[in-house]
């Protein structure tokens, strides 16, 4: 860690930890991080999807009944879950998006 004062610098310097973690760690090392834990649920109310990574299935998969996941193994999109923890192409992997009709 450094104390960066604002003149010059380089695209090397991130406000946290996290996002420095996120673009400079090999993407392996993200993956173990983030990808292969547990993804623990907790009910939530209102309508909220989530997904999560099954590390088994090697695939992502939508949280059910209700539940929405905590952090860090929870995504706001499939995409986003398959671009993180998987090769795979996200639009052959992930589902069509519903379509929804406005009256």
């Amino acid at each position: 860690m450094f104390f960066y004062s604002g003149c010059g610098g380089n695209d090397n310097r991130f406000s946290k930890e996290g996002w420095c973690q996120w673009y400079c760690l090999p993407r392996n090392k993200m993956r173990k991080s983030v990808c292969s834990r547990r993804p623990y649920g907790e009910k939530c109310y209102g309508r909220t999807e989530r997904w999560y990574f099954d590390k088994y299935a090697n695939t992502c998969r939508q949280f059910k009944n209700g539940y929405c996941g905590l952090v860090p193994n929870r995504f706001e999109t499939c995409w986003q879950c398959i671009n993180r923890c998987s090769d795979a192409d996200p639009n052959s992997a992930c589902p069509e998006p519903i379509a929804v009709k406005k009256v």
